[in-house]
């Protein structure tokens, strides 16, 4: 079969600018004949190569073609159909087809004729076929955001109401904290006044020497809870990262020793910086409730706290020997509402209080925000197999020389008591 057009070998038609073509009635069809404007619309390197070529694979909808075949059989001719084609590079385009049907002595299809002109007159739309699949896919999609809005949305509504129920217990602990301050006040008034009567046997000067060092101790206790409660804004931006760790450490040292957890701390001086002691102080106690509740059913439970600083940044570091963090948490622990602590209470990545085995999923992510508003940031480095290390980083900016003590000790099973450290 020849490559050209076969219809008494006419040159004329073979040269024409538009593709003229012959080919079998079939589905997937074959052509018979094609002319080199033909080969040329359709992008291939020769007419042998299109004529080996199903007529269906030029369709950029296969069933367009069982379409257009169906037509041509009923209506015999067709004039100026618009299909969309593809080339043999993959590109597609649309063209404007006239043809007609071919029939032996017998009255049987023998083949189509037809002419091809590519369609530059019209911009290339989406077949209405292909834009109701985009509709129905896009209400698909649209109906399983309004599901997940709608399940946000109830759980945004929890956890506004653990937040509220938070919120009053928060309010009634800084009273409490208040009045037991008062109470302390009293106590310490009358023990140093007793003190004074120089009459008192040394046993008994001993023992209210005693008491007054609990009572300033406790005093100390409920000042960092009244501070972490109730900061005030009035106060300058200057703090002591060492300084935040230690009272945090003072004010949960009760936690620690009612888990049985070993505290290891690190607490090296670094310079005073542009920091709130007190907001930095929420996110230090987030890291290290964090922590608590991470180790809280490992055999080994063990949390270690440093502090250092360089050139550019003032760091702590709390590490502890839990089951470390989940790979796939590590993009949304900082998320506002993410928990783990239901599912994995031993690996938890929410600290909220100590004795609540689920997490509003707040703490990270407010710290985080805190970390921010100070130039800052919190990093997660999970350990494998040995638990993970949170590490809060604030800028060194504006420092000034700090003047504060190293202080490196082994706490165990819970920081000691002392009240020099109010």
């Amino acid at each position: 079969m020849s490559s050209h057009f076969a219809i008494a070998d006419n040159l004329f038609i073979d040269k024409l600018p538009i593709g003229i073509y012959r080919n079998t009635p079939g589905v997937g069809g074959r052509f018979l004949s094609v002319n080199e404007a033909m080969v040329s619309i359709l992008g291939y390197d020769s007419a042998e190569e299109l004529l080996n070529t199903d007529v269906s694979m030029l369709y950029v909808r296969p069933a367009e073609r069982s379409s257009f075949v169906l037509e041509l059989m009923q209506k015999n001719r067709i004039e100026q159909k618009r299909l969309h084609l593809r080339r043999k590079d993959g590109k597609t385009f649309y063209a404007r087809v006239t043809a007609h049907t071919v029939y032996d002595d017998d009255g049987n299809i023998r083949y189509f004729d037809g002419a091809l002109v590519p369609d530059f007159t019209e911009p290339e739309s989406v077949p209405w076929e292909a834009e109701r699949e985009q509709l129905a896919t896009s209400r698909n999609s649209l109906q399983q955001e309004i599901t997940r809005l709608e399940e946000e949305n109830k759980t945004l509504q929890t956890h506004l109401a653990d937040l509220h129920r938070q919120a009053t217990a928060s309010i009634l602990a800084g009273g409490l904290a208040h009045e037991i301050n008062n109470l302390n006040t009293t106590v310490l008034g009358l023990s140093q006044f007793i003190m004074s009567d120089e009459t008192l046997r040394p046993d008994i000067q001993e023992n209210l020497r005693r008491i007054a060092d609990v009572v300033l101790r406790e005093r100390a206790l409920t000042r960092n809870m009244l501070h972490y409660i109730r900061p005030n804004p009035q106060e300058t931006l200057s703090g002591n990262l060492t300084n935040c760790v230690e009272s945090t450490l003072d004010l949960l040292s009760h936690e620690f020793k009612r888990n049985e957890t070993v505290v290891l701390a690190d607490l090296a001086p670094v310079a005073d910086t542009r920091i709130d002691d007190h907001e930095v102080g929420q996110i230090v106690f987030n890291l290290l409730l964090n922590a608590l509740h991470a180790v809280s059913e490992c055999a080994e439970k063990s949390i270690r706290v440093r502090t250092w600083e360089d050139e550019e940044l003032v760091c702590v570091s709390i590490r502890d020997t839990g089951c470390g963090v989940n790979p796939e948490h590590l993009d949304r622990i900082f998320n506002p509402m993410f928990s783990t602590r239901h599912a994995h209470p031993q690996n938890s990545t929410e600290p909220d209080t100590a004795q609540n085995e689920g997490g509003t999923g707040l703490g990270l992510s407010v710290s985080q925000i805190l970390a921010k508003r100070y130039g800052g940031c919190i990093r997660v480095e999970p350990l494998t197999g040995n638990g993970s290390e949170f590490i809060l980083e604030l800028p060194r900016a504006l420092a000034e020389p700090a003047h504060h003590p190293a202080r490196s000790s082994e706490r165990c099973p819970h920081i000691p008591d002392s009240a020099d450290h109010a």
